[in-house]
């Protein structure tokens, strides 16, 4: 009688370890993935805030070789590119999907399984 209460004690004590070792594993996976969606967040908007320094460099440049563009030229390419960042999600996903019609032309297996998700 003793004998199978320590069994099942032991038998509970392994099954107990077993989950919390799954449980750690997990807390760490989770950990790492929200630590790697951090640094991505900062790189994003170092990155954002470094193309907007370029833009403000590229505006000042503008303004001092005035003579050189016409003014309906400086506002078009400062527009284009304060919008750019804005629109490059849809300009990459149009190219690819280019990309794929262009594979389609000579399909050898290996574009049949490439679309494009309908993500927004």
């Amino acid at each position: 009688m003793a004998q199978q209460i320590k069994d099942k004690i032991a038998a509970i004590d392994q099954t107990i370890e077993e989950i919390t070792s799954e449980q750690n594993i997990n807390n760490r996976t989770h950990y790492f993935f929200s630590q790697d969606n951090y640094v991505n967040i900062y790189r994003n908007r170092i990155a954002f805030i470094l193309y907007y320094v370029v833009f403000i460099l590229l505006a000042i440049s503008f303004y001092l070789n005035r003579d050189s563009y016409s003014i309906y030229m400086i506002v078009l390419a400062l527009i284009l590119f304060a919008l750019l960042p804005f629109v490059i999600k849809y300009i990459t996903r149009f190219a690819y999907v280019q990309f794929l019609e262009l594979l389609k032309l000579f399909y050898k297996g290996n574009a049949r399984y490439l679309e494009p998700t309908d993500q927004p």
